[in-house]
């Protein structure tokens, strides 16, 4: 592959553009670390908390228009869509992890923002008619911040973690995939994992070590997604794979049985100290899907378990609001909207039909909101059955 100096230049003057932190330098000026006080976030609402809406409106409208400036740069060179974009995506980097700051910056949501406006200008410049769709998401978050101090910052949550997703949704169902779509869900899944991260942090303030070791637990169930995706391309290797970790972990939970160690390999929850963990049974749960349905609708009932399982668990704990059978209403909305985000994606690539898959989204959510005990396993197998049956039957 040949070196490419348009491109280089363009990450490298994207990164050198994202490092520059406003908020954290006008601070020094005025003779304090900004990341010392307020939630220690060098952005745009830190900014204002700490300093006033004045300096804060110098500072976003730095924070999102620098990954639009690299964009602009790596357009002079005439480069490819996606290595556009890389540019900005490179600001964003650079605000997270300044060099000169140890590689410790912000959240890089602002940088986002500005992403995710020349994605939709992008997207809009092909056809105008997703505006009808834009224009009634745009009205909702825009109500929600104005109502923010009255709703206690749940309606601003809420634009976060249900209404972005929405728009990502919309714009590749309508646009299909493509290198603004792409970078449009890239931005947007970013700032509802850095909100949610910020949000957990403040929930979880005091929590004993064992409960931030299994939080860390949680954040590491995205690696299994290896298996869905592998499943897609080499289905005879990922499931070697595949009954080769279930086995490992069914000899280490042999071994915590015998042994009587109570954290062993990793934390457990209290509950499980008598049974087998949830991390086996997703395993098993994954290991006969994949052996049992074709590798389209296995991956996609795994993808399930995988993000809405997750979005559930972290997005239930920040927003709450008290749902039907014990559960929030906001991890049950954030369930589906997180299966119905990878059903949109399976159907733009041509690996399922629309329809099947939203019958499978149904069916997760709905294993997610009963009250079962552990849902790792039925999520996955119910989901994968209920779609193999629509797709036979129709």
């Amino acid at each position: 592959m040949p070196f490419n100096e348009g491109l280089f230049i363009s990450l490298i003057i994207g990164y050198i553009l994202g490092s520059f932190l406003p908020a954290y330098f006008i601070g020094r000026l005025k003779g304090f670390d900004i990341r010392k006080r307020g939630d220690g976030n060098p952005g745009i609402a830190n900014a204002a908390h700490i300093m006033g809406y004045k300096i804060a409106i110098f500072v976003a409208i730095y924070d999102i228009f620098k990954p639009i400036i690299a964009i602009s740069v790596a357009t002079l060179f005439h480069l490819p869509p996606a290595s556009k974009f890389a540019a900005g995506f490179a600001a964003v980097l650079g605000h997270v992890a300044p060099f000169y700051l140890r590689f410790k910056g912000g959240m890089g949501m602002g940088a986002c923002v500005g992403i995710i406006a020349y994605s939709i200008g992008e997207l809009l410049s092909k056809s105008w008619r997703f505006i009808y769709i834009l224009l009634p998401v745009i009205a909702i978050i825009a109500l929600g911040f104005s109502l923010r101090k009255h709703l206690k910052m749940k309606s601003v949550n809420f634009s976060y973690f249900i209404l972005l997703p929405l728009i990502c949704i919309s714009a590749v169902l309508f646009y299909g995939i493509n290198a603004a779509t792409v970078s449009l869900s890239i931005a947007c899944l970013w700032i509802v994992v850095q909100k949610n991260i910020f949000l957990l942090k403040e929930k979880l303030k005091g929590s004993t070590p064992e409960e931030r070791l299994l939080l860390r637990r949680k954040w590491l169930r995205p690696a299994a997604a290896v298996f869905p995706v592998g499943v897609l391309f080499y289905r005879k290797y990922t499931l070697i794979l595949l009954a080769t970790v279930f086995a490992v972990f069914v000899i280490l939970e042999i071994l915590r049985f015998t042994s009587g160690a109570r954290n062993f390999p990793l934390s457990y929850k209290r509950e499980e100290s008598h049974r087998i963990s949830s991390m086996v049974t997703f395993l098993f749960s994954a290991l006969i899907t994949m052996a049992f349905f074709t590798s389209h609708i296995a991956s996609l009932a795994i993808m399930f378990t995988i993000f809405g399982d997750l979005f559930a668990w972290s997005i239930g704990i920040t927003i709450g609001g008290r749902g039907p059978l014990g559960k929030t209403w906001a991890g049950t909305v954030a369930c589906f909207i997180s299966c119905f985000a990878i059903v949109s994606v399976y159907y733009k690539l041509g690996l399922v039909h629309l329809y099947i898959g939203i019958i499978g989204a149904i069916a997760a959510t709905l294993i997610e909101l009963a009250p079962i005990e552990d849902d790792n396993f039925s999520m996955t197998v119910v989901s994968a059955i209920l779609m193999e049956i629509v797709k036979k039957i129709v």
